[in-house]
């Protein structure tokens, strides 16, 4: 190769660099090391003078060693190029490249694309926690990024907190769970929409994988990982923050026959506060199922913070509720809820006292007392007929 091809590589490499976006540049810079590729062209360029100067100064090469020098003139750059194309695709994350590594998420963040950051993170998926300090690890859950995801129809950071090395690293679990389920609830494809879904049953439901099931068996539905992360704690306060706008207070005190509808897509299938219940509750049957004589505090007290303030937003009307076209037993989605809450603990204490745990435990315990609050309760609101 020439002097003249050398500096055609250099141009092509350097054209190729200028022209990738930033997010691109920094993450070769990640993982590349900034000396290969320059170090080879020079070395090639020395090869290339030693050929060009020992003929000028009358030193006569033989064959053979003009022919290897031509030849390693032209191997050595593109061999540094298919090892940094290596290097890159492998994006192995060590804990010297913490750094860098915060700084391309920055990157990634700033021009709002995360290809390249997911395509990083599915390499290092085992290798996160020791590769990563605990505010490199939280800025992977920033909201942008989790948003970005979820309406992408991937489920990453739910799968990212399905490891509890992950969770006990990040700084402010609680936050991070925070922006992550309320990006579930909003999404009606996400694992947290399907599971309830299936449970409810509902005729059309959103489409979920074996991949999907296995991560809903493996955090939505796994009572410990989800008192680990305090999941109730986002979902209630959702349903609250929802309830306590007054935003649902003139929809949910009218006839609503599709919120109650058992075909076709119901309203309540992105009813945040139907969606909150619903997935504490699953938790709440699986708890039973496992662990209906420890001591654990399941937070059962969640479903009565919902049905206090459900019955304080539901207002009786008489146009409404004597509405020969509505529904009997429920005819607004407010009533539909309560009836939901009510039901919900009548199955979750019967399924607990039937296993013949007597005393039956914490759990039962809560449940029997939550339930019986929530009677009095009813029993004792006024000027309402509920």
């Amino acid at each position: 190769m020439s002097l003249e091809g050398l500096l055609a590589i250099a141009g092509i490499v350097l054209a190729v660099y200028a022209i990738a976006q930033p997010v691109q540049r920094r993450s070769i810079s990640l993982f590349v090391p900034g000396w290969l590729v320059p170090g080879s062209l020079l070395i090639s360029a020395i090869i290339l003078f030693w050929r060009q100067g020992a003929t000028i100064f009358g030193y006569e090469l033989y064959s053979w060693s003009d022919f290897l020098s031509v030849l390693l003139s032209f191997l050595i750059p593109v061999i540094a190029m298919l090892c940094s194309i290596g290097l890159w695709w492998k994006a192995s994350l060590i804990k010297s490249k913490d750094n860098r590594f915060c700084d391309f998420i920055l990157t990634c963040l700033r021009e709002n694309k995360f290809d390249e950051l997911v395509r990083i993170i599915h390499k290092n998926r085992d290798r996160i926690t020791t590769s990563c300090d605990s505010h490199t690890i939280d800025l992977l859950f920033e909201s942008r990024f989790v948003r970005a995801m979820t309406q992408a129809h991937t489920w990453l950071h739910l799968q990212l907190l399905s490891d509890q090395k992950i969770v006990e690293s990040l700084p402010d679990r609680f936050r991070t769970i925070d922006v992550v389920f309320r990006s579930l609830i909003a999404e009606l494809s996400s694992p947290l929409c399907v599971a309830v879904a299936y449970a409810s049953g509902s005729e059309e439901r959103p489409f979920a994988t074996k991949e999907d099931w296995e991560l809903i068996e493996r955090t939505l539905q796994n009572p410990e990982w989800y008192m680990s992360v305090r999941a109730d704690y986002p979902l209630v306060m959702v349903a609250c923050e929802h309830l306590d706008s007054g935003d649902l207070d003139e929809p949910y005190n009218k006839n609503d026959d599709l919120y109650i509808a058992r075909q076709g897509v119901s309203s309540r299938s992105r009813c945040p506060v139907f969606l909150a219940l619903k997935t504490h509750v699953l938790m709440l049957e699986e708890a039973v199922k496992k662990s209906a004589d420890d001591d654990t505090d399941y937070y059962v007290s969640g479903l009565w913070d919902l049905f206090r303030i459900i019955c304080d937003h539901s207002v009786y009307k008489k146009e409404v509720w004597e509405n020969p076209d509505a529904n009997d037993e429920f005819p607004t989605p407010f009533a539909f809820l309560l009836k939901e809450i009510q039901q919900d603990f009548y199955f979750l204490c019967d399924h607990c006292f039937s296993h013949g745990n007597h005393p039956p435990g914490r759990l039962g315990r809560d449940l029997a007392s939550a339930w019986s609050v929530c009677v009095v309760w009813l029993g004792e609101s006024k000027d309402k007929s509920l």
